[in-house]
């Protein structure tokens, strides 16, 4: 039987074809209706952004599936087990007295009980957020990632940003890593791949190549969401090239994620 984040990984390469409808007849027009063809380039990238911020959501609802069928709560990764609780306790220490005993009694308490399962929504934000990086950094954080960018920073995977056949390169590689390594649980990401790949933790001053990528991303989107502006200021290849970063950087954070969800003791 596979697991819920190998069938969505599947999902999630069709739903970008909504994506791929719109570039492709963008191009198709490009010299002969002007008009229509900024009109759908503008549609991309607001798509682009709807598709990224529904990934978060549906990742974390996937592991956690996975997770709640194979394993009792007192053998999940503490990270998970905490962040389990808090959705429950708050995530603000200062509302509740001796916030960090309760959590532990109540983590304790739960791992003595039997068929409790944690609810995916406690690794979401309440409301709807852009997938801004700092949003990224707190969901992923609460999976057990220190900070993401730290992995993604100076990472093998950062020749996507030299040119489009390397992109393309790293794009299908790690489409097949993840899909063979999500097939089965418990899922087979392992640290030797994470050291192979230079996604072991890094550290870095001031914004990332990533970060700052994803910073324009959603900067283009609320300019043209939000009335800003009028124009198209991204042509066809620019688009295209924008959404395999996009997509790319989504393999590298289910690689990560389940690595986490499976490894962190």
């Amino acid at each position: 039987m596979t697991t819920f984040v190998f069938d969505y990984v599947d999902r999630l390469d069709e739903q970008w074809n909504e994506v791929d409808i719109l570039l492709n007849e963008a191009k198709k027009v490009q010299h002969s209706n002007v008009d229509l063809y900024h009109a759908l380039c503008r549609s991309a990238s607001i798509l682009m952004v709807a598709h990224f911020e529904g990934f978060t959501k549906d990742l974390c609802k996937n592991i956690i599936s996975d997770l709640n069928s194979n394993c009792k709560f007192e053998n999940l990764p503490m990270p998970i087990k905490m962040t389990g609780c808090k959705k429950y306790l708050g995530f603000d220490k200062k509302v509740i007295p001796d916030y960090d005993l309760k959590l532990r009694e109540m983590i304790e308490d739960l791992s003595k009980a039997d068929g409790f399962s944690i609810c995916y929504t406690a690794f979401l934000f309440e409301k709807n957020k852009n997938p801004k990086p700092d949003v990224l950094k707190e969901v992923l954080n609460r999976f057990g990632i220190e900070d993401v960018f730290k992995n993604l920073h100076e990472s093998g995977f950062e020749g996507a940003f030299i040119s489009k056949s390397s992109l393309e390169r790293l794009l299908k590689r790690m489409r097949t890593i993840v899909k063979r390594s999500v097939e089965s649980f418990p899922y087979l990401c392992s640290d030797v791949k994470l050291k192979k790949f230079k996604l072991k933790s890094c550290k870095y001053n001031g914004r990332t190549i990533w970060q700052t990528f994803l910073d324009d991303v959603n900067q283009k989107r609320h300019a043209i969401a939000h009335g800003n502006t009028f124009s198209n200021d991204n042509e066809y290849p620019v688009l295209v090239e924008r959404m395999n970063k996009i997509r790319l950087i989504q393999y590298l954070i289910i690689y990560l994620s389940c690595y986490s969800a499976v490894n962190i003791k």
